[in-house]
C-alpha cells in the first residue's frame, strides 16, 4: 500500500500535475480541499486511480508525525503565506514536505535541496546547485551548474537558466525565459515570458524583454 501524501488544494491548475507526480513518486495523493477556497471538491474533474478528495475546514486540518504534505500553489508569495498560515495550526516543520521529482527529470547527485521541491517532467538541474524550500520547477526547465535558487521560487515551463545564476526568494521566472551565466535576480522580482536576461535584475521589480529591462516595481499588496 502506497504511503499517503496530503496535498492542500489551493490552485486547480496544479491538481492534475501533482496527482501525476505524486503517483509516479510512489505516493497515494489525498487532496484536501480547504473550505471556502476557490477549488471545490470534484471541480477539477480528475479521473486518476488512487486520487482522493476530502473537504476540510482550515481550523480542523492536522497531520501526525509520519505524514507528508504538499501545496498545490505556484505563485511564490501565496505559497509562502499558505505555509506560514498552516504553521500556526501545528508544528508543521519543513521536514514534513518531501521533494516531488518526476522520474523523467535529471538531478545531479551534487544538487542539494531544502524540501518541498515540486519538479515537473523533463526538467534538469545540473551539478553543485542549491535549491531552496518550496520551489516549483515546471516542465522542460534547464538549470545550470553552481546555481543558487531561493525559497518559494517559481520557474515556469521551458525556462533556461545558465551556470552560476543566483535567484532570490519568491522570484517568478516566466515561460521560456533565458538567464545567461552569472546573472543575479533579486528577491520578489518577476521575469516576463520569453525574456533574455543579460544583466542582473534588482529585487522587487517586473522586468521583461530581449534584452530584459526593468519596467516597474512590483505592486505592493
Amino acid at each position: 500500500m502506497l504511503p499517503e501524501l496530503h496535498i492542500l488544494a489551493y490552485c486547480e491548475e496544479m491538481i492534475p500535475i501533482l496527482a501525476e507526480i505524486a503517483l509516479d513518486c510512489g505516493y497515494a495523493p489525498r487532496f484536501q480541499i480547504i473550505e471556502n477556497m476557490e477549488v471545490e471538491k470534484g471541480h477539477s474533474r480528475i479521473d486518476v486511480p488512487g486520487v482522493h478528495f476530502d473537504l476540510v475546514r482550515k481550523t480542523d486540518w492536522a497531520i501526525s508525525g509520519g505524514e507528508k504534505v504538499a501545496f498545490s500553489v505556484v505563485q511564490p508569495v501565496s505559497k509562502q503565506k499558505v505555509f506560514q498560515e498552516f504553521q500556526q495550526f501545528g508544528d508543521f516543520q519543513r521536514e514534513y514536505y518531501p521533494d516531488l521529482i518526476h522520474p523523467t527529470c535529471f538531478v545531479s547527485r551534487t544538487v542539494s535541496t531544502s524540501g518541498g521541491l515540486i519538479m515537473e517532467p523533463l526538467s534538469v538541474i545540473s551539478s553543485h546547485t542549491t535549491i531552496g524550500f518550496g520551489v516549483n520547477i515546471r516542465r522542460g526547465v534547464n538549470i545550470g551548474h553552481h546555481g543558487i535558487i531561493g525559497d518559494f521560487v517559481s520557474i515556469n515551463p521551458g525556462a533556461n537558466i545558465g551556470g552560476k545564476v543566483r535567484i532570490g526568494d519568491r522570484v517568478t521566472i516566466g515561460i521560456g525565459a533565458v538567464l545567461l551565466d552569472g546573472i543575479e535576480i533579486g528577491a520578489d522580482s518577476f521575469i516576463g515570458a520569453g525574456s533574455v536576461v543579460t544583466r542582473s535584475i534588482p529585487p522587487g521589480v517586473v522586468a521583461y524583454g530581449s534584452p530584459c529591462k526593468v519596467v516597474r516595481e512590483v505592486a505592493s499588496k
